[in-house]
């Protein structure tokens, strides 16, 4: 079964707005799903096989961390 981009990147945004915190800091919650999406979609453009699923995942959640510091800075 073949899994498309976008389904990936739509789960993993998912996943990791699961953890956030939308009333006391917004900027840092865009930040957070921001950084995911971009980050998983980065990383679907790297590698092959079940090392492009690595890359997704790790995109994801560098970019989540740098999204939510950088919107953190801007709450």
């Amino acid at each position: 079964m073949k899994v498309s981009r976008l389904a990936i990147v739509v789960a993993l945004m998912g996943l990791v707005a699961a953890c956030a915190d939308t009333q006391n800091n917004p900027k840092q919650t865009i930040g957070t799903l921001l950084g995911a999406g971009a980050g998983a979609l980065l990383g679907s453009n790297v590698g092959g096989g079940k090392g492009k699923l690595a890359a997704v995942a790790i995109g994801a959640l560098g970019g989540a961390y740098l999204g939510s510091e950088i919107g953190k800075s801007l709450d």
